[in-house]
C-alpha cells in the first residue's frame, strides 16, 4: 500500500467513522453526540491515563510480537509498513485519525449496543488478528482483545479522551517500532 492511501484511509477513518458513529447515536439512539464527552474524568487525566495506558499495552503487545514463534507474522507486517515509507508525522496523523474515528464508531456506537468485550471483540476481527488459519497471529488478536476489552471498560468510566488517548499511544508506539524493527 503507497503512503498516500494510507493517508487517505486516515483521513475516511477519522471523518467517515466519526460521521457513521455520530449518525448512529444520534438517529438510532436519540443521543446528542456531544454526550460521548461529557462523562467520565477530567480531560487532562482522561488524555494522560489514556496515553499511559496505550504506551503500557502496546509495549506488552511488541514484546509479544518479539517471540521467536512470531518473528514471520512480526516481519510481515513490519515491511508492509516500511514499505509505506512514513514519516513521523504520518504515524501521529494516522494515529490520531485511528484515535479520534474508530473510538466513536466503536466506543461510542457499537458499545452503546454492545458490552465492551463483544466490541472489542469485533474491533480485532476487523483488524485481522483472529484468524483461525493462523493460529500465531491469533495469539496476538486474543492479547489486543484484552487490551480493547480493558479499555472499553474504562471507557465506560473514565471518558472518551481516554480511549481515543489509548487508541492513538497504541498505534503510535506499534507503528514506530515496525518501522525500526528488522
Amino acid at each position: 500500500m503507497k503512503r498516500s492511501v494510507f493517508l487517505g484511509l486516515g483521513w475516511l477513518t477519522l471523518v467517515g467513522f466519526s460521521a457513521l458513529g455520530f449518525l448512529v447515536l444520534y438517529f438510532v439512539s436519540n443521543l446528542n453526540p456531544k454526550e460521548l464527552f461529557q462523562h467520565g474524568l477530567e480531560p487532562a487525566l482522561q488524555v494522560a491515563l489514556g496515553l499511559a495506558y496505550g504506551s503500557i499495552a502496546a509495549g506488552i503487545g511488541w514484546l509479544i510480537l518479539r517471540h521467536p514463534k512470531l518473528r514471520q507474522t512480526r516481519l510481515f507486517y513490519s515491511q508492509m509498513i516500511q514499505g509505506m515509507r512514513l514519516r513521523f508525522f504520518d504515524i501521529i496523523f494516522i494515529s490520531i485519525c485511528a484515535g479520534v474515528g474508530e473510538e466513536i464508531l466503536f466506543r461510542g456506537a457499537m458499545q452503546f449496543y454492545l458490552n465492551p468485550w463483544l466490541t472489542a471483540l469485533i474491533f480485532v476481527a476487523i483488524h485481522g488478528y483472529l484468524n483461525p488459519k493462523d493460529l500465531k497471529i491469533t495469539a496476538y488478536g486474543m492479547y489486543m482483545t484484552l487490551v480493547i476489552g480493558i479499555m472499553g471498560v474504562l471507557y465506560e468510566e473514565w471518558g472518551m479522551l481516554f480511549a481515543m488517548s489509548a487508541h492513538f499511544a497504541i498505534d503510535v508506539v506499534l507503528l514506530q517500532r515496525s518501522l525500526r524493527d528488522f
